[in-house]
């Protein structure tokens, strides 16, 4: 495929496959700069059965901030299909989903909604 006349010249063309520039030394992120951290937070919902794990879930997310980290501990089988089934429906990222025989282990990122 050949180039138009003149393009590679303009400017556009470089601009397109040019290489980012580094950050510059001493830039902050935004979460830094609003004074924003992310954290990870624990649940412990082993004893509770449906549909409590999921009301605590849901109660202890509304008090998160977007990218915070749940991880919520379960006894019940119920929660490995409940917990992330109301994830998806409210815009939060399942991190992990895991099942050994003493609990269930679910850790979520919190989404926009916050809900």
């Amino acid at each position: 495929m050949s180039q138009r006349p003149g393009m590679a010249e303009s400017g556009l063309f470089r601009a397109i496959v040019q290489p980012a520039l580094p950050a510059c030394p001493g830039t902050r992120t935004l979460h830094e700069l609003c004074g924003l951290t992310m954290t990870q937070q624990q649940l412990d919902t082993r004893g509770l059965i449906c549909p409590m794990p999921v009301i605590k879930v849901q109660d202890m997310i509304k008090t998160l901030h977007q990218g915070d980290i749940l991880e919520v501990r379960c006894s019940d089988p119920g929660t490995m299909h409940d917990v992330p089934a109301w994830c998806r429906i409210h815009g939060h990222e399942i991190l992990q989903c895991s099942n050994n025989d003493e609990e269930i282990l679910i850790r979520i990122k919190v989404g926009p909604d916050g809900t």
